[in-house]
């Protein structure tokens, strides 16, 4: 089993989103999980900007180049993905955004023109 976790706090370390992902981890590790971590603040990750290109002119590829190049295969062939954040302001913190906008390449395309 694959887990892949990403914790998106601006703190990295010592917070409560770090303390409920050590623990999701410990008994991931315990059931006999490989895993692997980043802190989301680490990556580079640009936004998205709305063209569509991973749909139309490139399917299931961003037009961008960074980070999300390989995140986006890890999480295809990973069994769990977590993604930890705090919540600020009702919602989930601005680099976690950024990176499931990015992750429009992996849906398919729904719309008409």
């Amino acid at each position: 089993m694959k887990l892949l976790a990403f914790n998106a706090s601006p703190r990295k370390t010592g917070g409560a989103t770090e303390i409920i992902m050590n623990r999701f981890i410990e008994g991931a590790k315990g059931a006999g999980a490989e895993v692997e971590r980043h802190y989301v603040t680490d990556l580079m990750i640009n936004g998205c900007t709305g063209c569509f290109s991973c749909w139309f002119k490139t399917p299931g590829q961003c037009v961008r180049r960074d980070d999300m190049d390989w995140i986006i295969p890890k999480m295809v062939e990973s069994d769990i993905v977590y993604l930890g954040t705090p919540i600020y302001y009702y919602n989930i913190v601005h680099g976690l955004q950024r990176m499931r906008e990015r992750l429009l390449p992996m849906n398919h395309p729904k719309m008409l023109i």
